[in-house]
């Protein structure tokens, strides 16, 4: 079956699954599908196409079968990104013509997405990147604790086009969150990820050492320093804090983006499956769930790659309670996207959950499988 087939038959059957679910009524009342909108790589671009008929008999060929009654994934949410980067790309717009864009976003007339994430300090999507909100070096009671990096915006000045030198990653969420409020569909789930601690915390106590002839191209990130580990989960807590006094709840965090690291090449961070779990077991988790934050979801294993990191070594050992999470399996590009599906479907159904989003540039998907509780 060529692909143009396939993903006209798939749209077909989400039309079928979408009446069967909206009006809770037997199959042989459903004559034909609702709507067919088909974007493929012949052309189609959100093409409507002519609805398909239903009738009875015996399918042939290549047949899908479809079981209401058996659920399994669910789908919490498709959306996107909230970046400094994205901000800064906003900021050149006119307020008029950004709240277009933000409006075919978030709005119920436009893409009218569930799902975000954004990073907790700097990452690769920032401006100039190389901070964090506690650069001050020994700080380990966060007395400086600070999201203004979030709030300072981009004079044009510095940045020539700028037309809003007050947009910036903060009002950006604010402004897709106002759009949400106004409708009926109001949820925004947001998941924050910290691409890395702050450097002083780190043992190569700087951001990222990138690969050299003089480390053999080994860059790195670094880790935590022993001593600044239950500092680091106080970190994560200040941030659900501060964006929480900014009317912003978060719906999901991870201790770390790319835990494996990315060799050097941007703020990162390494966690061991083992030393992850550990941090969360004796410091995020307990201290997570004793505060106003308990109800956030916390999410592992944060990676564009398949690899062996945590899958096993994380699954098979138990999150000792008060702190359960979920494993977090992304999976960039078609090819990824199904060897994650394999193993997904064959290792955690039916316990798993599906939150396709769109990161960057990249098509993520996330399947969540509750860990063991010792």
């Amino acid at each position: 079956m060529d692909k143009k087939k396939f993903l006209l038959l798939l749209m077909m059957l989400i039309a079928l699954i979408t009446l069967w679910g909206q009006g809770n009524r037997p199959m042989a009342h459903i004559n034909s599908t609702k709507e067919i909108i088909l974007t493929s790589a012949a052309g189609d671009k959100l093409a409507i196409k002519a609805n398909a008929s239903f009738r009875s008999g015996t399918a042939e060929g290549r047949v899908l079968r479809i079981y209401p009654k058996q659920e399994k994934q669910i789908i919490d949410g498709i959306g996107t990104s909230f970046t400094e980067s994205s901000a800064f790309v906003l900021a050149h717009l006119e307020p008029k013509q950004r709240r277009e864009v933000m409006q075919k976003i978030y709005g119920e007339d436009g893409a009218n997405f569930t799902l975000t994430r954004s990073h907790i300090g700097s990452c690769d999507f920032t401006v100039e990147g190389k901070y964090s909100y506690a650069d001050d070096a020994g700080d380990t009671r966060l007395k400086g604790f600070d999201i203004k990096q979030d709030l300072k915006g981009f004079p044009a000045t510095k940045y020539p086009g700028i037309k809003d030198e007050s947009y910036d990653l903060l009002p950006m969420i604010k402004e897709a969150l106002a759009i949400k409020a106004a409708q009926k569909d109001s949820e925004l789930r947001i998941i924050s990820s910290a691409w890395t601690a702050p450097a002083w915390m780190k043992d190569i106590e700087t951001w990222y050492i990138p690969g050299s002839p003089e480390n053999n191209w080994q860059g790195t990130g670094g880790s935590l320093k022993d001593e600044y580990i239950p500092v680091y989960a106080d970190y994560l807590l200040k941030y659900l804090k501060a964006y929480k006094a900014e009317g912003i709840d978060i719906w999901g965090i991870t201790p770390v983006n790319e835990p494996h690291g990315n060799n050097g090449q941007w703020e990162s961070m390494n966690f061991s499956a083992e030393s992850q779990n550990d941090f969360i077991n004796k410091h995020l988790g307990p201290k997570l769930a004793a505060s106003p934050f308990s109800g956030t979801k916390l999410l592992v294993y944060e990676s564009k790659s398949m690899t062996d990191w945590s899958i096993g070594r994380m699954s098979s050992s138990p999150i000792r309670k008060p702190s359960p999470i979920s494993m977090v399996l992304p999976c960039i590009g078609m090819k990824a996207l199904s060897e994650c599906m394999r193993m997904c479907l064959n290792e955690f159904t039916p316990s798993i959950r599906i939150w396709p989003s769109c990161i960057q540039r990249a098509a993520l998907t996330i399947w969540e499988k509750t860990l063991p509780m010792a």
